[in-house]
């Protein structure tokens, strides 16, 4: 549960920051910001609702996303920190989990 609020978390800190793009006219990754936010913000509620059921793409996906977000928020050095600040403990949660996952407890 706690991965997907951070997703959630996570998806909100890439909204705010492509509303900051926005007005800074920095055309370079906005959209692909966009793309990261909704994702993440979607993929955080399907973690947050499929919690108690054993499936392995919700957490793939959401991995995969903080992936993105963090390879595309190297705009400013402290836009860069938070994001790895919310998306480690993403990294480490929904590793655990897919590892629990594949060895069947």
């Amino acid at each position: 549960m706690a991965s997907g609020i951070l997703g959630i978390v996570l998806g909100v800190w890439l909204f705010f920051s492509f509303l900051v793009g926005v007005s800074l006219q920095q055309q370079a990754v906005l959209l692909l910001t966009l793309l990261a936010c909704l994702g993440s913000i979607a993929a955080g509620i399907v973690v947050l609702v499929k919690h108690r059921q054993r499936g392995r793409a919700e957490s793939i996906v959401l991995i995969c996303v903080a992936g993105v977000a963090l390879l595309f928020s190297f705009g400013t050095f402290a836009q860069f920190l938070f994001t790895l600040m919310l998306s480690t403990p993403i990294f480490i949660v929904m590793g655990i989990g897919l590892a629990r996952e594949s060895k069947g407890y």
